[in-house]
């Protein structure tokens, strides 16, 4: 996604621990710098962690849930 309402609604509607980065690696269709939306919107400071890494580390069992 490419906008900051939509990105803010889709964690509201579905939860800080179920939305995580996405790429299109190799392809250069989103971002120019990964993650830059994320880091943009101050309301998701507090867990810019999880959806920057942290919620794909669980999701792929490299991590436990804190």
């Amino acid at each position: 996604m490419h906008d900051a309402d939509v990105l803010r609604a889709v964690v509201k509607l579905l939860g800080e621990d179920r939305v995580v980065l996405g790429s299109d690696y190799p392809f250069p269709l989103g971002e120019g710098t990964p993650g830059a939306l994320i880091r943009s919107v101050p309301e998701l400071v507090p867990v810019q962690a999880k959806l920057l890494g942290s919620n794909a580390e669980v999701w792929l069992g490299k991590r436990s849930r804190a």
